[in-house]
């Protein structure tokens, strides 16, 4: 067995809104390697608001057994966005080997009046807005 296929793990995402309880389907992910721009991985939610597995390089298992070994796993970045919503990102989401990681989000409604139709994604296609503070 080689070293590609020896070191991997797994991630799905989840992507609900209302505090969780409803799936958004459709929702775009991104997952970064750290400190990189380009995409590793570019995936829609079906209809249970989650992603497809995706395998992902991880670090021997075995670093974890011994004292005084780096962190046994690598960090990814991870961003979601969805028309009518605030993006939203995890930072250094670890990956372990041969663990299947469930990671949620729970995205925030544009504020009411707030017209999606008039957002336009950014290059990485996430639709943000700055929240008006004039209350």
């Amino acid at each position: 067995m080689n070293q590609s296929t020896e070191n991997i793990g797994f991630l799905i995402v989840e992507v609900k809104t209302a505090n969780g309880a409803i799936p958004l389907e459709g929702a775009r992910v991104y997952v970064y390697p750290i400190e990189e721009n380009d995409a590793i991985y570019s995936l829609r939610t079906n209809s249970s608001g989650r992603t497809e597995r995706v395998a992902l390089e991880a670090k021997n298992k075995m670093l974890s057994l011994t004292p005084g070994n780096d962190e046994p796993f690598i960090n990814y970045n991870v961003t979601v966005t969805a028309q009518g919503y605030y993006s939203a990102d995890k930072s250094r989401v670890p990956v372990f080997e041969g663990v299947t990681s469930i990671l949620p989000f729970d995205l925030i409604p544009l504020s009411e009046g707030s017209s999606p139709e008039s957002f336009e994604p950014d290059s990485l296609g996430r639709f943000t807005v700055t929240p008006n503070t004039d209350l």
